[in-house]
């Protein structure tokens, strides 16, 4: 029920640019503006569309939280089913923290400390880590973040991780410091150093 509310409004944001009226569900996207999708889960309500990107090519990539699922849609808002296997790809990672590197692969990150990524077509990418996955390790992974350099910065939830970009631990990457959150008023949290 969540995906297909916010594929609507990913379908109002296409509006915009397309001729319809500013504000409208783009008629020509899926099927009246919206798109639903079920990926065969018996709880809809532990399913959340959580992260979408824009690909290169003009279409959609979607990971619904709780089902694990990294989706493609084309443009018009069908199931584009040359990605994956019919158009999604089921991750073995309890997923949380996903993100789209330039190159348009994509990746997970998972409440167990293990991470995968996924190659354009929706394959796991053998040339990074162990057959495209690294960890578990024993903290989760919170948010990613990928340098300009290709290398992987993963919270770990008190810890910092970095991997080099075909995913092995960075042993260059030092920090003399334990980092907290501390809440500042007003511009949510910063960190400091012990």
């Amino acid at each position: 029920m969540k995906t297909s509310i916010l594929l609507c409004i990913v379908s109002i944001l296409i509006a915009e640019k397309s001729i319809s009226q500013p504000g409208k569900l783009d008629s020509s996207f899926g099927q009246f503006g919206s798109v639903k999708v079920d990926f065969g889960k018996a709880n809809l309500f532990d399913e959340i569309a959580s992260q979408l990107f824009l690909h290169k090519n003009g279409s959609y990539v979607l990971f619904i939280q709780g089902a694990n699922v990294l989706a493609r849609f084309l443009p018009n808002g069908n199931i584009d089913k040359s990605y994956g296997k019919d158009g999604h790809v089921l991750t073995n990672l309890d997923g949380n923290a996903v993100v789209q590197q330039s190159d348009g692969k994509i990746l997970v990150g998972g409440t167990n400390g293990g991470l995968a990524r996924y190659n354009v077509n929706g394959s796991l990418d053998s040339t990074f880590g162990q057959n495209g996955q690294i960890g578990p390790n024993n903290s989760g992974v919170r948010s990613l973040l990928i340098q300009n350099d290709g290398k992987i910065v993963i919270n770990g939830g008190g810890s910092i991780f970095r991997y080099s970009s075909d995913g092995y631990l960075d042993d260059t990457f030092k920090l003399d410091t334990t980092l907290f959150a501390v809440p500042r008023k007003g511009s949510g949290a910063c960190f400091r150093g012990l």
